[in-house]
């Protein structure tokens, strides 16, 4: 393959499939941004990343091992590796313990990982990993908010409120966080103050959060 005449292929291939169109276009700038710096593992690297944002799990997964052979201490690329297999229906630990024995700080890694064993239930734990994902970043919202549900799920509210209060606190101006905090306490039937919670639900209408139950 020739990434640098991918653009082209791409560009003609949304001319003549209007389907495809916003697929290619966003693969295309990709590549092109990729091919700036002019490394062949980043290139494969960030259109996996861009494949699984397009939810191309299986083409996802073929660019991200292609990385990884090329440059077999990618870290990065293991985690999203490790995504891609996932969402395939496949088991990713391989590729997130391979991540995390390169870079063992990198939050994102833990954080999938987190995520890969609340798929399987498995709330201890993905709980182990969210907590170590959120202390190496504590701007990591994301992962506050799946503390909190997955404390909520192990019945410790007290942790699921601090943990869903925190997720508000990293990312405040972020209106779907508000509305995991406030639904959390209505679903609870908390003692809370209803100003407070109503403040939660009009700030996150003012942030643009939709389908607020």
């Amino acid at each position: 393959t020739n990434p640098a005449a991918a653009p082209a292929h791409l560009l003609l291939a949304a001319a003549l499939d209007a389907n495809v169109k916003p697929f290619a276009e966003s693969l295309n700038q990709t590549i092109s941004a990729g091919l700036d710096a002019k490394d062949p593992a980043d290139l494969s690297g960030v259109v996996g990343y861009t494949l699984i944002s397009l939810q191309e799990y299986k083409l996802a997964k073929a660019a991200l091992l292609n990385a990884v052979r090329q440059r077999p201490a990618f870290a990065e690329a293991y985690a999203y590796l490790g995504l891609a297999e996932d969402r395939l229906g496949n088991d990713g630990l391989y590729a997130y313990q391979r991540a995390i024995d390169l870079d063992p700080s990198r939050s994102l890694t833990h954080y999938l990982l987190g995520l890969h064993y609340r798929r399987l239930q498995q709330n201890q734990q993905a709980i182990a990993e969210l907590e170590l994902a959120f202390k190496l970043d504590k701007t990591n919202a994301a992962a506050a908010a799946e503390l909190g549900s997955a404390y909520t799920e192990t019945a410790d509210l007290a942790n699921a409120e601090n943990w869903y209060s925190q997720a508000v606190l990293a990312a405040p101006s972020d209106a779907s966080f508000w509305t995991l905090l406030a639904q959390f306490y209505l679903d609870h039937d908390l003692k809370v103050d209803q100003a407070g919670i109503l403040a939660a639900y009009t700030l996150a209408h003012r942030l643009g959060c939709k389908g607020v139950t």
